[in-house]
This record gives C-alpha cells, structure tokens and sequence, in this order.
C-alpha cells in the first residue's frame, strides 16, 4: 500500500484545491525540505494544521509577528487542528523550549499551541500575554509537568530578586514531586531556588539532592545548574568545603559554566 501522501489520480480531483497545497506541504515536510514545507502551508490559509506548521517554523525563525498569526489562527480553529495531519498520518512533533536547559514536545494541538503562543510571547518581553497562555492552560491541565514548569519559569524569570510572595506560590505550585524525567528535575530546580529565596537552606539542598540524584540519561546543562545551585546554598550555609567540592565538580566538566572558574580563584 501507498504512502496516504501519493494521491491518486481521482484524488486530485475530488479534495479541495489547499488541500493539495497542504499535502504537498507534508511531503517537502517528510523530506527535510523546509523552506519549500513553508511556503506551501503559508499557501493554505485556511488550514489550521499548515497555519499551525507554519506558525511553529516562523517561532522557530524568531519571526513572532508572523509566528503569532498563525498560531491565533490555529488556536481560534482548534476544532480543526490535527485533522489533515491524522488524515495522512503525518508524524508532527516539533520541539519547544521551556527553559534554557529543557525542551518540550509539541504537537498541533491546544496544548502546543498555547506554548508556543507563550514561547513567542516571552521571547519579545510580553510577559503578560505570556502568562495568560500559561495560567490558562494550568487551570485545563494542573497535573501536566510541562505546564507547571513553563509557569514556573516565567514567574521566576518575571522578578531579579524573586519576591517572597512568588516564592511561597512557586514552593506552593510544585508541591511534592518525585524525580522522573528532566521536567521533574527541572522543576525540584526552581522550587529549591524559592526555597532558598524564603531562607529554607537545608531543604533547599535535600531538594537539589534528590533532583541530582538521577543523572544518567539527564541534560548536562540541567545537572550542572543544579549542582551549581546547592554549591551556592552550601556557601548560604557556611558550609564551604562542601560549597568547594561541587565547584571543582563543575569546573571539571565545564570550566566555563557560570562563574564557577573565578569562584575557585582561577
């Protein structure tokens, strides 16, 4: 049997003529070939799943206007978001960052809309828009980690220095966790900085711990802020041989992450 994406010749008759468009759009998609993938769904306005396509790829390109555009639209046509995708069992799913150091997988649905809508939003200083998207969708989905964790992070990133009150709503939000995958570690993260922020060291440092705790298979850029983080806590703590040790850690690793290198007077 054929890929759904070879149409035959009848097809070509009977579907709609953006249809086609779209169908020729997936298969640039299939590919690899993105540039000419773009230009085909930018020719299927009414199609939520080429705008949504479209929208991902022009964030992608750090082009938010057009990026937004398409976005809204997929959003305000999320009925029909996933239908052409699922009719030619295309495999879309696009990644997303959520922090610096975790990335997310979307796909066009309300969900990875609305992420990438706050992604968007964030990366051009609206954090208010930003944070619209994401309580939204927090009050929709308070289970889901990826949600917790883009809210967290913009709460957290909104303030320099953090406010108590964030703090508590931070420590509040994330509750009691266990470690099962980067998100997870990600958000024991951002709740020990809160905690820290409040003056609660040492369960600041048991949270680092056991976010650490599980490190193969992790992001090294995570494991090594988190590292970073309960060296800082030891130094609130007094406790400089063990503030010390993780330094050197890190340098070992990476000499240039952070400030690790002047901190051990190099």
């Amino acid at each position: 049997m054929g890929s759904p994406l070879e149409l035959g010749f009848f097809e070509k008759f009977l579907i709609p003529k953006e249809e086609r468009i779209v169908v020729d759009g997936f298969k640039a998609l299939v590919v690899g070939d993105h540039e000419t993938a773009l230009m085909a769904f930018e020719q299927a306005p009414n199609s939520a799943d080429a705008r949504w396509i479209a929208g991902m790829m022009r964030l992608k390109q750090r082009e938010h206007v057009r990026a937004e555009a398409h976005l809204n639209y997929a959003l305000d046509h999320e009925d029909d978001l996933g239908r052409l995708v699922s009719k030619y069992q295309v495999e879309v799913i696009l990644k997303l960052p959520i922090t610096p150091e975790v990335s997310a997988l979307a796909q066009p649905r309300r969900r990875g809309t609305l992420l990438a809508l706050t992604e968007s939003y964030q990366d051009r200083g609206e954090v208010e828009k930003a944070r619209a998207c994401l309580e939204t969708l927090f009050k929709e989905l308070p289970d889901d980690p990826v949600v917790m964790l883009s809210l967290v992070e913009l709460l957290m990133s909104d303030e320099d220095p953090l406010t108590e009150n964030t703090a508590k709503e931070v420590v509040a939000m994330v509750g009691e966790i266990k470690n099962d995958s980067d998100v997870h570690a990600a958000l024991m993260f951002y709740k020990a900085k809160a905690l820290h922020v409040l003056g609660l060291n040492k369960a600041a440092v048991s949270t680092l711990t056991v976010a650490y705790r599980r490190g193969k298979g992790r992001d090294p850029e995570l494991l090594r802020a988190i590292r970073y983080e309960r060296a800082l806590i030891y130094e609130a703590l007094n406790q400089k041989a063990r503030a010390r040790a993780e330094f050197e850690g890190i340098y070992a690793d990476a000499p240039d992450f952070e400030d690790v290198a002047s901190r051990l007077g190099l």
